[in-house]
């Protein structure tokens, strides 16, 4: 058992090391990537996603992960890693590599169309890809499986369990209360002045601020850096390299 746990743990540090060169990519198209360089990084992003999909599914982690699922002997963190690294499992062999790569492609090509849409603020632009990307989120759920509505096998990615029927009555009940309450704030007769807001701001000057206020958050630029994107986000490649924009 001690041996095919430390089996399991060599192969799935290989696919974690494709996905954060995959992440790598990702965070320089959105930070450093010069536009040309577009069509060839999907290629790479799905040459890699396909890799470390058919690295993670292969035959050898499956017969690893149910072994030691079923013997029961682990416990603690390494009882977590199996569960979770199962779930995972059963979930990717679902999915065909060939779909894998078209995804990878298709997220890539609609980011570049974005950048270039929300620029000249023409939706239009944007649109096609936007209905592709809907359509591959309809395909990848029609080869996970569901019961009732296909949203309930992409929710499951996020909040395991979750259904559209839940959130449904969730959202259906909460909806005329905040609508009520923001009615109530915007009819209010002590209304704040917001005139301030209304102002060019330095840049400069968020920039320093933004690296004061992490400072004295503790944020290790030696262990991490900040960058600007044209939309902010976070990622990390391991515990010691963690990106923000």
């Amino acid at each position: 058992s001690s041996e095919k746990l430390e089996t399991l743990k060599a192969r799935l540090g290989e696919v974690s090391d494709i996905h954060s060169a995959i992440s790598l990519l990702h965070w320089d198209q959105e930070v450093m990537m010069p536009p040309k360089a577009a069509p060839g990084r999907g290629q790479q992003l799905a040459t890699l996603s396909g890799l470390a999909h058919r690295l993670f599914t292969t035959p050898e982690i499956g017969e690893l992960l149910h072994d030691l699922h079923d013997g029961g002997t682990l416990s603690g963190d390494d009882a977590k890693l199996v569960s979770e690294g199962l779930h995972d499992y059963t979930v990717a062999t679902k999915l065909p590599e060939a779909f894998v790569q078209k995804l990878a492609i298709a997220q890539s090509s609609a980011y570049e169309a974005w950048v270039k849409a929300r620029a000249a603020s023409s939706f239009a632009d944007f649109q096609p890809h936007l209905q592709g990307m809907v359509d591959l989120m309809l395909e990848k759920a029609d080869h996970l499986g569901y019961e009732n509505s296909p949203y309930d096998a992409l929710l499951d990615e996020y909040e395991r369990g979750m259904t559209a029927d839940y959130l449904g009555g969730l959202f259906g009940d909460l909806a005329p209360r905040q609508s009520a309450l923001v009615d109530r704030i915007v009819n209010a007769p002590n209304q704040p002045d917001l005139a301030w807001l209304d102002q060019e701001w330095n840049p400069d000057a968020q920039w320093k601020l933004s690296v004061k206020i992490l400072k004295e958050m503790g944020y290790d630029f030696e262990a991490g850096r900040q960058d600007k994107s044209v939309h902010p986000f976070s990622t990390n490649f391991d515990i010691t390299d963690v990106r923000i924009t």
